[in-house]
């Protein structure tokens, strides 16, 4: 927008659709003082939102740029004002006036090039690149106070800002995709518990000799639940729900041979046919076995439901544990993994909502809504 109004004065201005010294023109002159000087305030926003998060940025630099930024404009913009209001008191004033304006811009990027030479063992590489773009603007201004016939400082500051926000989103895609895939990574390892392998394989183990068939759909469950997870770590795209219910069976099945009776599943499938985020369900299964069921003394019951409501699904999984506080949940990644997790990825889902209900010694309630668009 701001470069918009830059071009849109400076063409005006170039093409002299109004007189020189008239209203309008200088109006149009004032526009596109304070566009260039926004544009300089904008441009050294976007340098801090390119360093990285262990840059010393002091906590007075921005109000400092926005105190120069604002100066410069506000004495270039007296400075035409004196100009078509005959303001001869002050004429002698204006060639100072001009030189004190220009001056706050090129004062604008030495304090952002010293800022990166500051930061320049934490910047790396990059900073290189940063001086580089800095360097337009700046001789573009030096330029033009050398010869002023020529608008160096014009395109200099747009191709700048344009160039310094195309690396500042290249950089954030590049973030989200490693976060992606660390995330990804995450999830499979916390899916993982060792207690789960130690405590399935153990189960195995003497069912072997009791019961030989047990023990060989045991190790067919524990070998499919495990292929589940491992599938995760392909998956960007949403699943079918019957996809997660099989990963959930797989999941129950390994589990009731340790727990046996004490372990009951109910599933109130009213709706099937729709996609989720992979493991967004399960997860939750998988939470009120551990920390609702298992810590029972006479077990209990983990109940799946969905519900077609308008245009949403609502997916319920709820347990007659030993519950808890939601309050008391934190983000240290080790309570309630699996309700921590799952909520990361119902949240990321444009209208979708993810609520907790508990109450120690009821049980706990998750309940998930996600737009059936989505499918």
């Amino acid at each position: 927008t701001t470069t918009m109004i830059m071009i849109l004065t400076r063409l005006t201005v170039s093409f002299g659709l109004f007189p020189k010294e008239s209203v309008p023109n200088t109006i149009c002159g004032i526009l596109l003082t304070a566009a260039i000087f926004m544009l300089d305030y904008i441009f050294t926003r976007y340098l801090i939102a390119v360093l990285p998060h262990q840059a010393y940025v002091p906590v007075w630099y921005m109000t400092v740029i926005l105190f120069i930024t604002a100066g410069g404009a506000t004495v270039l913009i007296l400075e035409q004002i004196m100009i078509i209001s005959d303001f001869s008191i002050g004429a002698g004033l204006l060639p100072l006036m001009v030189t004190v304006g220009r001056a706050a811009g090129v004062l604008v990027y030495l304090l952002d090039i010293a800022l990166v030479l500051r930061n320049f063992r934490v910047v790396g590489q990059e900073g290189y690149a940063m001086i580089f773009y800095m360097a337009f603007p700046l001789l573009g201004l030096i330029g033009y106070s050398l010869y002023p016939a020529i608008r160096f400082h014009y395109p200099a500051i747009v191709f700048s800002v344009i160039f310094l926000y195309l690396v500042v989103h290249q950089k954030r895609e590049d973030e989200l995709h490693q976060n992606l895939v660390r995330a990804r990574a995450d999830l499979v390892v916390s899916q993982m518990s060792p207690h789960l392998v130690f405590n399935t394989l153990n189960s195995i183990y003497y069912l072997c000799d009791s019961d030989p068939d047990a023990a060989k759909e045991g190790i067919l469950q524990f070998s499919a639940y495990l292929r589940d997870n491992l599938d995760a770590l392909k998956t960007t795209e949403p699943v079918p729900f019957s996809h997660e219910m099989k990963h959930i069976d797989h999941y129950l099945m390994i589990q009731k041979m340790r727990y046996g009776d004490l372990l009951q599943s109910v599933y109130d499938i009213e709706e099937e046919d729709f996609r989720i985020p992979v493991l967004s369900v399960e997860p939750l299964v998988e939470n009120a076995v551990r920390h609702g069921l298992a810590k029972k003394e006479n077990g209990g019951t983990v109940t799946v439901a969905t519900r077609h409501e308008g245009d949403m699904i609502r997916i319920s999984v709820s347990d007659d544990g030993i519950g808890f506080r939601p309050e008391t949940m934190t983000d240290d990644r080790t309570s309630h993994l699996g309700i921590q997790n799952s909520r990361s990825r119902i949240e990321s889902i444009p209208g979708a909502s993810f609520a907790i209900e508990s109450e120690p010694g009821r049980g706990t309630t998750v309940t998930i809504l996600i737009p059936r668009r989505l499918n």
